[in-house]
């Protein structure tokens, strides 16, 4: 529960030229197949004694845990301030917000 109070971790990848999508997108579904919990949601318990529970799809979706863009304002010098806010849609919610939330 602590957890829900913190950022979620969000990563960009910056390629020259045309990305490796499909080996990237295969790396990530091995990843999330070997640690499901990271594509897990928060969702309300049913009880004071179980006020937030983790669901854990059996067979996660690559699809929800990754996210190809563009934006020709980014670059790997790009303060976060800039990266946030030209990528605000592909952004992790941050855990208290997300809970009962279908994303990633």
């Amino acid at each position: 529960v602590l957890m829900t109070h913190h950022e979620a971790i969000t990563t960009v990848t910056f390629y020259a030229g045309e990305p490796p999508v499909a080996r990237l997108q295969a790396r990530v579904e091995a990843v999330i197949a070997a640690n499901t919990w990271l594509a897990g949601r928060l969702e309300s318990g049913s009880s004071a004694e179980t006020p937030l529970l983790l669901w854990q799809p059996r067979v996660p979706e690559v699809t929800a845990c990754f996210e190809e863009s563009s934006n020709d304002k980014l670059s790997p010098g790009s303060d976060m301030a800039t990266v946030s806010a030209h990528l605000r849609t592909a952004v992790v919610t941050k855990g208290k917000d997300a809970v009962d939330l279908d994303e990633v």
